[in-house]
């Protein structure tokens, strides 16, 4: 039994007095923790379902197609928000409400979080490259991304930056359609409209 500081990267907790077994423990607890807080998993399906639903709209039930789209949604989402996190930094850390996220405190680093939405950008990639390629989706993908980059960098800077969100979502549903068809259903068109309604209106109240 000893008394022991854990540091996740330049993050300092106390665990009090533990045995080995419970610091390792908590050790991992508090490394996922940071993580789980840097990814915001409660909103991932939103962004995560965007694909999958923009695909269900132009008529694909194939289970693995749509298994892979809600990957790529949901790491579409870990890219938006951790590297919002990287742009937003020194804003957050003078701000009460996001002051204590694990970027602005320091219990992870700038290095490590352009490394997990770079990582999450690329694996995006080659999984649409791989097996849901066709050209016009893989444009409609990387647009997105754009979109999403384009509101992370400047969305503190500028006004009404919340329509390049909303279109990066649509983008992403209309990849999603587009992995089925090169033809776009009405079905598809209220899909991506209404998501980009939900995102305008959710993030034009609240810039965070």
């Amino acid at each position: 039994m000893v008394p022991v500081l854990v540091c996740v990267e330049h993050g300092v907790f106390n665990v009090g007095s533990v045995s080995l077994v419970v610091l390792v423990l908590r050790m991992v607890w508090l490394v996922m923790k940071q993580y789980l807080v840097l990814f915001r998993p409660y909103g991932m399906l939103f962004l995560g379902l965007t694909p999958v639903f923009g695909a269900m709209a132009n008529a694909e039930f194939r289970l693995m197609n749509l298994v892979l789209l809600l990957v790529i949604g949901c790491l579409a989402h870990i890219f938006t928000f951790v590297q919002n996190d990287y742009y937003d930094v020194e804003v957050d850390r003078h701000s009460t409400y996001v002051a204590n996220r694990p970027l602005s405190t320091g219990c992870i680093s700038l290095r490590t979080v352009v490394l997990v939405f770079g990582v999450s950008f690329v694996l995006c990639v080659l999984i649409a490259g791989l097996f849901l390629f066709s050209v016009f989706s893989f444009v409609m993908l990387l647009v997105g991304f754009l979109c999403m980059t384009l509101y992370n960098k400047l969305s503190k800077r500028f006004v009404g930056m919340e329509y390049i969100l909303g279109s990066g979502v649509v983008c992403f549903g209309l990849f999603g359609a587009l992995t089925v068809s090169n033809s776009i259903s009405f079905l598809v068109v209220l899909v991506v409209f209404f998501g980009f309604l939900q995102w305008l209106f959710s993030v034009g109240v609240d810039y965070t």
